[in-house]
């Protein structure tokens, strides 16, 4: 069972100051903070979740780096990740989900983040892996797309699953929301057209 809505629920009812975050939660907020600082700091303003502030996530996530893309690192990250799991505790659900940011583009660490070729995104695509047996659930792939499309989703796609099965994740299972282009994406693409 994912534990964010539980502990949203217990840290409502602490005073702030007296709040203790997971460690699943400081580094959801510290990849929030690098992928896009005027994101993090619109859920802070917002109150839309109960997070840790700004300085805080800011000196955890200082030697941190983002990589949009599918970096080697991240191939080696997923294979020492599954190392020592047998076949069964390799099954995995690939779950992809767009992250809603504000329409601009930052600079860190020497790059531009949030263009798709050379216009300001205000989305970012993001594939994880979460495993059968746990709880855990590994970032694999983040881009910024300016206008989410069947045919833009596919392309990821496909090179996120080519790399997690090289890894040695068994996919048994894809999950996606509702939007219209992640139906159409299930569609045209996935079901060929055929839904049951």
């Amino acid at each position: 069972m994912d534990r964010t809505l539980p502990e949203q629920l217990e840290l409502a009812l602490v005073k702030p100051k007296s709040r203790q975050y997971s460690a699943s939660l400081l580094a959801s907020a510290s990849m929030w903070q690098i992928a896009s600082p005027a994101l993090y700091k619109q859920f802070l303003s917002k109150r839309i979740l109960s997070q840790s502030s700004l300085t805080t996530i800011k000196r955890l996530s200082f030697n941190l780096l983002l990589n949009v893309g599918l970096p080697v690192a991240t191939k080696t990250y997923l294979k020492v990740r599954i190392n020592n799991l047998n076949l069964f505790q390799r099954k995995a659900i690939l779950i992809a989900d767009e992250i809603y940011t504000a329409q601009k583009v930052e600079f860190g660490g020497g790059k531009l983040f949030g263009t798709d070729s050379g216009v300001a995104s205000k989305t970012l695509l993001c594939y994880m892996v979460k495993l059968l047996t746990s709880q855990q659930l590994d970032v694999v792939y983040l881009t910024p797309i300016v206008n989410l499309t069947a045919e833009a989703m596919h392309h990821d796609f496909v090179k996120v699953l080519e790399c997690v099965k090289d890894v040695g994740f068994e996919i048994v299972a894809i999950s996606i929301d509702n939007s219209m282009p992640n139906k159409k994406f299930a569609q045209k693409i996935l079901c060929n057209g055929v839904v049951l």
